[in-house]
């Protein structure tokens, strides 16, 4: 089994529920939110509703106005991650990555498997698969050792989830051995 790391595409509970926590902390209208982070009000509704995600660009500017609005987000978890000195990534259910460090060789924002090569994306697929198999997705605080090679190097990923605002998301670290 080979895998480079995690293959995900947009989680649609998360943005939501966050874009609700804030509206209700900070008492904005739609259109108060949505002037705050450089949008109009029918996207907003779209976004709050799960009919949309956020692009990646506007995804920051709704972390830190939750940040100043005191709400726990993803935003804590990111900045670890993209200050580790290894191979980190933070992806959600659907492949995309949400941050990555800079070792990782990952760029946030798209997903993981549009970052690998044709030959990864056999052993991503049973890698997603093992996470399928053990309900990876279904709550936060779970974690697992995934071995794999390609050929003749063997390594290990550390994968935990993490349960934010009802949605989880991965904390995947390779490990080469």
């Amino acid at each position: 089994m080979e895998l480079s790391s995690v293959h995900t595409t947009v989680n649609v509970t998360y943005w939501p529920a966050l874009i609700s926590h804030i509206r209700s902390a900070k008492k904005m209208s739609q259109e108060d939110f949505a002037e705050a982070v450089f949008s109009n009000q029918a996207t907003v509704s779209r976004w709050e509703k799960g009919q949309v995600v956020p692009s990646f660009d506007k995804q920051k500017k709704i972390e830190k106005l939750a940040e100043s609005a005191g709400l726990s987000t993803l935003a804590g978890i990111a900045v670890v991650v993209r200050s580790s000195p290894f191979a980190i990534l933070l992806v959600d259910k659907d492949g995309l990555i949400m941050a990555a460090s800079q070792s990782s060789g990952f760029q946030e924002g798209l997903n993981v498997r549009d970052q690998i090569s044709a030959d990864e994306v056999r052993n991503y697929t049973h890698f997603r698969g093992e996470l399928d198999r053990v309900e990876f997705w279904e709550e936060g605080g779970k974690h697992l050792i995934y071995e794999f090679s390609d050929q003749s190097t063997w390594a290990s990923s550390i994968v935990v989830s993490v349960g934010i605002r009802g949605s989880v998301f991965a904390v995947v670290q390779k490990i080469h051995m």
